[in-house]
């Protein structure tokens, strides 16, 4: 017996497949949407595009809830968001690492773990995290990674030459300023830059990010970090705190 007239068949057919291709499709455009509004600090909407985001890419909402609200709570320093971006690196600690987005989930805790004991500056505990954090990417780097979609795979390769920088930067200025190790730095930096997802546009405000902060902080060439930090500030005109290390990068390069 034929319940559905063969036109009707293939038209839901068709509208299977619309949804899934839609669903696959729009991801990119949820993800550049949400991170977006955390570097361009408009918050209130972001809670319900995280929820939403979490049935398509866990792992994806995993990331981007810590960071939306590490820069809340860097916004809006009060012992609230403190609070609530405390609960959830707790959440994130206690994670057992049963699946690869769980894997990914405790990579962020390490990383962020080692931002707030910086923002607080608690030397000790800081290089505790930072063992912590090279131990647990040194156990993710032996094992055969199944990259959930390309966003994950862009953040992961960014953590990753971003941990053999710090090595070698370490070494420098710790009295190892060989040829070797400086060559080694400046490809590893251009590495970095040469970081691309033809998918996410988002990631490249990430990337420009941590590479502004690297050229401030870390190599200390302020007419790089202020070229980042201007891009930045044209492409999130409402971070404020874009605005004052533009300006910071702008009076060291006096």
């Amino acid at each position: 017996m034929q319940f559905f007239p063969k036109s009707s068949l293939r038209y839901i057919i068709f509208l299977i497949v619309s949804f899934v291709s839609f669903r696959l499709q729009s991801q990119p455009s949820v993800v550049d949407s949400i991170v977006m509004k955390i570097y361009n600090q408009e918050f209130d909407s972001i809670p319900k595009k995280l929820q939403s985001l979490q049935m398509s890419s866990l792992s994806i909402a995993r990331y981007l809830e810590i960071d939306y609200l590490w820069w809340h709570m860097l916004s809006r320093m009060n012992p609230t968001n403190e609070k609530e971006f405390l609960s959830v690196m707790e959440t994130f600690d206690r994670i057992h690492c049963t699946n690869e987005s769980e894997k990914y989930g405790k990579l962020f805790f390490f990383i962020y773990n080692i931002r707030y004991e910086n923002l607080k500056q608690r030397n000790v505990s800081k290089c505790i995290s930072l063992i912590k954090f090279h131990w647990y990417l040194d156990k993710i780097r032996r094992e055969e990674i199944n990259w959930p979609n390309s966003f994950m795979k862009s953040l992961f390769e960014l953590i990753d030459l971003s941990e053999d920088y710090m090595e070698c930067e370490f070494l420098i200025d710790n009295g190892f300023k060989t040829q070797a190790n400086i060559e080694k730095n400046y490809n590893l930096i251009s590495k970095i830059e040469k970081l691309h997802n033809p998918d996410y546009n988002s990631f490249e405000i990430i990337k420009q990010y941590y590479l502004g902060k690297v050229y401030l902080e870390v190599e200390k060439n302020y007419k790089k970090a202020a070229a980042k930090f201007e891009i930045l500030t044209k492409v999130c005109p409402g971070n404020l705190i874009f605005k004052d290390l533009l300006q910071d990068c702008k009076k060291k390069n006096i």
